[in-house]
């Protein structure tokens, strides 16, 4: 079967990598039949991660600015040669998904910052979109979704076509809502005075929730809907234009915060502070932080599942991950254990049973996680008594076998120290000159030597 080709972004990573040591990484490209792929580079970089952390992301139509609110807002870089890429042309500038190599720190919670592909754009079909969109989401404990002017129908309609996946991800993890990370919506551009329908002022999250209210002869109340079912933590952000001259707009990547509008830097530290702020570290299991192998396996899953058409089960992908861990947790701490035995048994050397086996159930506590915990923790406790059990067995017969060896040599040396002993004395009682008394003397005087003696004078 023909190797699929992967195609990745081509960017200035190698070049960043060299003057910074910070980068955006490709986590997720796409082969030649148009499938999501985790590249291998992004998976070695999330395997490398050590929880708890976090995760924020950006999704919206291309072209509306996402990478500069990432690179200028949150990761607050100010040099075109890091952050992600801004574009100043037409074409989308992000393909697939990214993560920047240098986290966010919040209260000692790094939060790691992901960029997708823009939605709706010429190269892209609905079925990519709804892709890159659902996996954005699911990887995310903060998920920013990014319009432009108002959040009116239009805006609403750029939702639409990504919601019917988000409806069947709902739908199929038993209506929960907890699958879904907080949810902040950033109006770029907007220009409107915050108000209700009878003129009473609203401020930024207020106006989000009146624009989410069922509205009359509407197409998008079902995305209201959705919004409001799926979303329960809601923020929104109401930005200026970041400049009101065009060829700072088509330069945006370039261009110095001090030139731009005053009023959209400010909205900027509004939006990173929201977010920051209220941000969660991605869970596991319960209160249980991922760990980055699990990480990528589970984002490796995702792409599996969604690339076949199908709709992620959270539940059974993570406690297939649960139940791996918790054997890899196990396995570890019996080769702890063993070894530990090993050294027992080969030197003979005392040891507290009671103490190893102790240490080899906190070691398993500190690499498992999960409901399934208790199951694994019980059966390694029969493996360990078991164990120790069959151990301390072979020390007894080892010790039996070498105490019965140990006998038989000294066995062997008297019997020889007999025989030489029982020809001096015959030797000596056969020599006319010997002195008898002098003899006997010494004869008794050695105790092994006296059954020797008397068996002499028997004879």
């Amino acid at each position: 079967m023909p190797k699929r080709k992967v195609s990745a972004q081509k960017s200035e990573t190698k070049k960043q990598k060299q003057e910074d040591n910070s980068y955006p990484i490709q986590l997720i490209g796409k082969d030649d039949t148009n499938n999501l792929v985790l590249l291998q580079e992004g998976k070695e970089f999330i395997q490398s991660l050590n929880g708890p952390f976090a995760v924020t992301s950006i999704a919206g139509k291309y072209r509306t600015g996402k990478s500069l609110l990432l690179k200028r807002g949150l990761l607050q870089k100010d040099s075109d040669e890091t952050g992600f890429t801004v574009g100043s042309t037409s074409n989308a500038c992000t393909i697939g998904i990214w993560i920047y190599s240098e986290p966010i720190l919040t209260n000692n919670l790094p939060v790691y910052i992901l960029d997708s592909e823009g939605l709706s754009s010429i190269s892209a079909s609905s079925d990519h979109d709804s892709r890159i969109f659902a996996l954005t989401l699911l990887l995310s404990s903060f998920f920013v979704f990014n319009i432009k002017n108002a959040i009116d129908e239009d805006a609403l309609n750029q939702l639409s076509t990504t919601m019917s996946i988000v409806q069947s991800i709902y739908d199929a993890n038993a209506n929960d809502n907890k699958i879904f990370p907080k949810f902040m919506c950033s109006v770029r551009d907007c220009h409107l005075d915050l108000e209700d329908s009878k003129g009473n002022s609203l401020d930024e999250n207020e106006y989000l929730e009146f624009a989410l209210q069922k509205q009359e002869n509407s197409d998008q109340n079902a995305v209201r809907n959705v919004l409001k079912t799926f979303f329960t933590e809601r923020y929104c952000t109401i930005m200026h234009s970041p400049s009101s001259d065009n060829e700072i707009l088509k330069n945006l990547g370039s261009i110095n915060l001090s030139e731009m509008n005053e009023e959209f830097v400010r909205d900027m530290e509004r939006m990173r502070n929201t977010i920051l702020e209220n941000i969660e570290p991605i869970m596991f299991d319960k209160n249980i932080a991922m760990q980055g192998t699990t990480f990528a396996e589970i984002i490796d899953s995702f792409v599996n599942t969604l690339n076949s058409n199908e709709v992620p089960m959270l539940k059974s992908t993570y406690a297939m991950f649960v139940d791996i861990q918790c054997q890899q947790a196990k396995d570890t701490s019996l080769n702890y254990l063993n070894d530990e035995l090993s050294k027992y048994e080969k030197n003979e050397e005392d040891i507290n049973i009671l103490n190893l086996i102790m240490n080899t159930l906190s070691l398993f506590d500190s690499l498992a996680s999960g409901e399934l915990t208790h199951e694994f923790r019980k059966d390694l406790e029969i493996h360990l008594n078991n164990l120790v059990l069959q151990t301390q067995d072979r020390i007894c017969v080892s010790r039996e076998h070498k105490i019965q060896i140990n006998l038989q040599q000294q066995l062997a040396n008297l019997q020889h120290e007999y025989s030489v002993l029982y020809q001096t004395c015959r030797d000596s009682l056969d020599d006319n000159d010997v002195n008898i008394d002098k003899l006997i003397h010494e004869t008794l005087s050695h105790e092994s030597l006296r059954p020797i003696y008397v068996e002499i004078l028997n004879q």
